[in-house]
């Protein structure tokens, strides 16, 4: 819930909040309780470390909700950054050390301002001061366009179904943009039937005047 920039959490049965280690309880009734994360990640958070899918789901359950605190997922082996640390080889133990909100940190050392929220648009702006892979708490979707700097970044998925971009040390003003696939070819299609229907609608007005 932490990479995923899960901020608060309902929890129907006040009584076990305490089980929820990096939560603050900011209200409760009854039957809930409000959680608040202590180390929330926001939208967009950069990461210096990364490991292969193939490699991340060798380990058990809990290493892999820590090591999405420590490094990427990357889904194929096409992907090779080498000025970003390729994780390998591995001990459990020490994936499992270490203080959560510590992590937490250092993943916000390069972060996302955001500047404007939209549903189809956002906009912000990082200062990275290494390369980086910026990652986005947004599912992936071929619907989404980054610009960075005004030139069009790619996109990958990452963290098994999010969204990420490989960016270089520097500073940059990013927008997201998000436009539904085949947008331009369904409207095509709406404008083309829509002409259609009104000609077959004139079409007895014009026979009329022909007479």
């Amino acid at each position: 819930m932490t990479f995923a920039s899960v901020k608060y959490f309902i929890v129907k049965n006040p009584k076990k909040y305490k089980s929820f280690a990096a939560f603050k309880k900011i209200y409760s009734s009854k039957e809930i309780a409000i959680l608040k994360n202590k180390c929330y990640l926001p939208l967009g958070f950069s990461y210096e470390n990364y490991i292969y899918k193939s490699d991340f789901l060798k380990l058990d359950n809990k290493s892999r909700q820590r090591i999405l605190l420590k490094a990427i997922v990357l889904d194929s082996s096409e992907f090779n950054f080498n000025k970003i640390n390729k994780i390998q080889k591995f001990d459990t133990n020490q994936i499992l050390t270490g203080n959560l909100c510590a992590d937490v940190k250092k993943l916000k050392k390069d972060t996302l301002i955001i500047e404007s929220f939209r549903n189809k648009k956002i906009k912000g702006r990082i200062n990275l001061k290494s390369d980086k892979i910026l990652f986005f708490s947004i599912p992936y979707d071929k619907g989404w366009t980054l610009f960075a700097n005004n030139k069009k970044i790619k996109l990958f998925r990452a963290n098994i179904g999010f969204t990420a971009a490989y960016l270089p040390k520097g500073n940059y003003n990013i927008t997201l943009r998000y436009l539904p696939p085949y947008f331009y070819l369904t409207l095509t299609i709406s404008i083309l039937s829509i002409l259609l229907y009104l000609i077959f609608l004139l079409k007895p007005k014009f026979k009329k005047l022909d007479i």
